[in-house]
């Protein structure tokens, strides 16, 4: 349960990040946005057919991938976020 009371403030929080840069950034930094959402709402769909399949090893790993993409986005966007200024 507490997996998924975090999952749903990392899925707020990220998103609202994700919204921000894609409306407000440069067209480069809007375009990681748009990848950080959908690998966002790649992982929440991961995440929530793991519950309904009853966690079957294929979507499970996917997800850890995804989870490390997701991070690796992130560092991205924080690492371009730091050069623009």
């Amino acid at each position: 349960m507490a997996h998924r009371i975090g999952a749903l403030i990392t899925l707020i929080v990220v998103a609202v990040i994700a919204l921000r840069i894609m409306l407000e950034a440069d067209a480069r930094l809007k375009r990681l946005g748009l990848i950080l959402m959908t690998i966002l709402l790649l992982q929440v769909s991961l995440g929530i057919a793991n519950v309904v399949l009853f966690l079957p090893l294929a979507v499970a790993v996917a997800h850890n991938v995804v989870a490390a993409l997701l991070l690796l986005t992130m560092t991205t966007l924080l690492f371009y976020a730091k050069v623009a200024d």
